[in-house]
């Protein structure tokens, strides 16, 4: 009999413990905000590369190069070559669910359809070289013979804009007087 009785102030105990109410969980930063450089933790696959290669443009050299790889969590990271082989320190950081939606839609949506136009005969060495999952997907060149489907072109400019702003070295705000 005492034994029933223990048992059954444990299963008691167990229901009261479990009925009670979970605190609500605060809410964290908004879902578009970036995250801090050191929070950067790249995971899963590479969802977008770019390879952008200077030509000779008073800033960079023939041959610089750059690369910004983004990961299907968000994550990213920039490489930064020069063309004799010194490198940049690796920058990184994770981009807000905004931007990463921007991009896994605008990838998704793209068709890659090329059409052939008037060729062009200006040679300067720049490019950048969007690829997705691994695969070469569009090369961007000053003087191209070839251009994309209008969705396409949209995707390429949204992921321009995207990196750009991903990308930029952020500065805190300066002090107040």
């Amino acid at each position: 009999m005492m034994k029933l009785a223990t048992l059954a102030s444990l299963v008691l105990a167990s229901l009261a413990a479990s009925a009670a109410p979970t605190p609500p969980t605060p809410p964290g930063p908004p879902s578009d905000a970036p995250q801090p450089a050191d929070r950067w933790r790249p995971g899963g696959d590479i969802l977008l590369e770019v390879d952008h290669t200077y030509g000779e443009d008073g800033t960079h050299h023939l041959g610089d190069r750059s690369t910004v790889i983004v990961y299907v969590n968000g994550a990213w990271r920039l490489e930064a070559t020069a063309a004799d082989g010194t490198s940049q320190p690796e920058r990184g950081g994770t981009m807000g669910a905004r931007d990463l939606e921007t991009l896994r839609d605008g990838l998704a949506a793209a068709t890659w359809k090329v059409t052939t136009g008037i060729s062009c005969h200006v040679a300067t060495g720049a490019s950048d070289a969007y690829s997705s999952y691994g695969k070469l997907r569009w090369t961007e060149r000053v003087c191209n013979n070839e251009y994309l489907d209008a969705t396409s072109r949209r995707t390429i400019d949204d992921i321009a804009n995207v990196l750009a702003r991903v990308t930029a070295p952020h500065q805190p705000p300066c002090c107040k007087k």
